[in-house]
């Protein structure tokens, strides 16, 4: 095609001028985002938040982005101290907190709200994070008490 006939013919003065711009919309992109973070991170992140009811896996989100599921997991691991995984599972707990103290609702429903298919699981879960069951979660936080 002519485009690839016109970079052959570029000078390399020519060749990095024509890069600038396109190294200026990068560098801008990535000063926009706080340190220690990446778009695709950032944005994975919004979506973990958005849709956490949802069946949420690597290959949805990495298909949202446009770009690959191993791809967004080394993200991950490189710009959080979390697997993606973990940030969901710590997203829906935090959203279980507040249905916890905000609702009356059973332990199934809540853990159906936050995207978590088994009781069990939602349980042991929790308990992983918070260091306390659903039910002592509930008794020792009020209804209006603030999530932590």
């Amino acid at each position: 095609s002519d485009t690839r006939a016109t970079r052959r013919h570029l000078t390399p003065a020519a060749s990095r001028a024509s890069a600038v711009p396109e190294v200026a919309r990068l560098l801008e992109q990535n000063l926009s985002q706080p340190a220690g973070t990446n778009r695709y991170v950032t944005e994975a992140l919004a979506i973990m938040r958005r849709d956490y009811a949802e069946p949420l896996t690597a290959s949805v989100i990495a298909r949202q982005l446009h770009i690959q599921p191993t791809y967004l997991h080394r993200l991950f691991r490189e710009h959080t101290a979390k697997t993606m995984n973990e940030h969901l599972q710590s997203i829906r707990i935090q959203q279980a907190k507040l249905l916890l103290t905000g609702t009356r609702r059973s332990l199934l429903e809540i853990a159906m709200d936050v995207g978590i298919s088994s009781q069990q699981h939602f349980s042991r879960l929790f308990r992983k994070i918070t260091g306390l069951s659903p039910q002592e979660y509930r008794k020792t936080h009020p209804p209006g008490a603030a999530a932590e």
